[in-house]
């Protein structure tokens, strides 16, 4: 975290878009275990891929092409997943591959285009907060209230009523970030919600994708912490619908953290 907060803040915006990258690259490789864990060929042209679709939308992005569609295309992706997650959908490779393009192509380009401006390091902090306080309410009301499970066949931990006060905990930290901002507090009060129920499904189908390999954890490279998906799984999700709704209100152009 002391390294993500140094480059952030204290190197070309350039330099967090490589670090991030990184971390999208090593969560992609980890992935493609999920499906291809025995079949080193097809990981590493999966991975290739994934690089080929990312540095194309990044080249095209550096041209002054704006795909901002594809933020919506994604967030209407993680709408389907919640659906096909509610009503107990099956797991199969064509899926989970689709599934990791539909995470990493959209979450790349909105890493893009969210230090495309002036306040992306701080804009890029505002959303691992929501996140953060997301998941670190679900946990302590969950730990302290909860009695009904969410997802008992994914996600056994995890309880409804930790998942409404994640809620809360994330509608709370996006209106201190507006707040901050001199956005609407009430407005992205609401965002705030719908950010956390998306980062909530990212979380559930990685879940999902890991058990159907046998998986308890996506990777080793972070020791006693798991894979890196194990820690951005969420933050996949949320990333096109936050920097859409920055779009929407203009506040990826702005100095709005002076």
């Amino acid at each position: 975290m002391t390294v993500l907060a140094g480059t952030l803040f204290f190197l070309p915006p350039a330099a967090a878009t490589f670090l991030l990258g990184f971390f999208l690259l090593t969560g992609s490789w980890e992935w493609s275990g999920f499906f291809l864990s025995d079949r080193l060929p097809l990981r590493l042209a999966y991975v290739l891929l994934l690089v080929m679709l990312a540095a194309g939308v990044s080249l095209a992005l550096r041209a002054g092409v704006l795909f901002d569609p594809l933020l919506l295309i994604a967030v209407i992706w993680w709408l389907l997943v919640a659906a096909w997650l509610f009503f107990g959908g099956s797991v199969f490779a064509g899926g989970c591959a689709l599934a990791g393009i539909m995470a990493f192509v959209p979450g790349w380009y909105a890493l893009m285009r969210l230090f495309s401006g002036p306040d992306g390091a701080w804009l890029f902090v505002w959303l691992i907060s929501i996140v953060a306080a997301a998941d670190i309410g679900a946990y302590f009301v969950g730990k302290s209230f909860g009695r009904n499970k969410l997802a008992p066949q994914i996600s056994p931990g995890k309880t409804r009523e930790g998942f409404y006060g994640g809620l809360v905990c994330a509608a709370l930290a996006a209106a201190a970030g507006a707040t901050l901002a001199g956005a609407p507090a009430l407005i992205f009060a609401g965002a705030g919600l719908a950010i956390a129920m998306v980062s909530v499904v990212g979380d559930l189908a990685v879940s999902l994708f890991k058990r159907h390999a046998g998986l308890k954890d996506s990777g080793r490279i972070l020791p006693g912490h798991g894979g890196v998906m194990d820690r951005i799984d969420s933050l996949v999700a949320a990333l096109p619908l936050f920097v859409l709704i920055l779009s929407a209100s203009g506040m990826l152009t702005g100095n709005v953290f002076d």
